[in-house]
């Protein structure tokens, strides 16, 4: 919609465009226009229910701050299955970590069975940040829930070569480290995990200020060499 790129490029800032494209190497840097998140969520706020429904519809965007503001405009989904339904239209397009990020989808808690069993079809997806959604979403939603164990399961036998997919899961272990403890360590402790995996998620647990030091030395004495 020329409206939203309008309203977009109206907020967008060379600096900043250059400092985000930085950070996000795997696409190209005249996809930027250098718009803040802040301000993305702003124009999400000034839109109409049919310009929202219309810019869902206008998919692949062009810009990368479009994707932000679709995954925002998805966040905002009230109905679980209109939520389901975009993400299956938008997820194929996802194409750098941030966008995909970005989504939270907390609509899809209000049935817990239902989530996962769409977090096990992502799992299996062809598409990397479809994979790497999955993964996100377990840590953001199911690290408390009774799903743990079937989701540790999920990425414990996931094996790839895709960076920001082993990311995810890095991710996802550091929190299961941090908020089920004594639930995770055998993984470590029995190097369950690739290299790669098991290290990063040693060092992004160590970074929280949830696990004791003591904890925290013990972690990095199991780290791979």
């Amino acid at each position: 919609m020329k409206k939203i790129l309008n309203l977009l490029i109206k907020y967008s800032e060379e600096d900043y465009k250059i400092f985000n494209s930085s950070l996000i190497p795997t696409i190209d840097k005249n996809s930027f226009l250098g718009v803040r998140i802040p301000n993305i969520r702003k124009i999400a706020k000034q839109l109409s229910l049919d310009e929202k429904n219309l810019f869902l519809s206008e998919i692949p965007h062009e810009y990368f701050e479009e994707n932000i503001l679709h995954a925002i405009l998805i966040n905002e989904i009230s109905d679980f299955d209109k939520c389901i339904y975009e993400l299956d239209k938008f997820l194929p397009f996802v194409d750098n970590w941030s966008v995909c990020d970005t989504l939270k989808c907390n609509v899809l808690t209000l049935n817990m069975n239902k989530f996962y069993k769409y977090i096990v079809s992502c799992v299996k997806s062809k598409y990397v940040y479809k994979v790497r959604f999955a993964f996100v979403m377990m840590l953001k939603h199911f690290i408390n829930s009774d799903y743990f164990f079937e989701c540790n399961k999920l990425a414990l036998d996931y094996k790839c070569d895709d960076y920001y997919i082993n990311m995810s899961i890095a991710w996802y272990f550091s929190y299961a480290l941090i908020y089920r403890y004594n639930e995770t360590i055998y993984i470590f402790e029995e190097n369950l995990l690739s290299k790669f995996v098991h290290n990063k998620s040693i060092s992004k647990a160590c970074d929280s200020y949830r696990l004791s030091n003591e904890i925290k030395d013990y972690l990095r004495g199991l780290r791979i060499k």
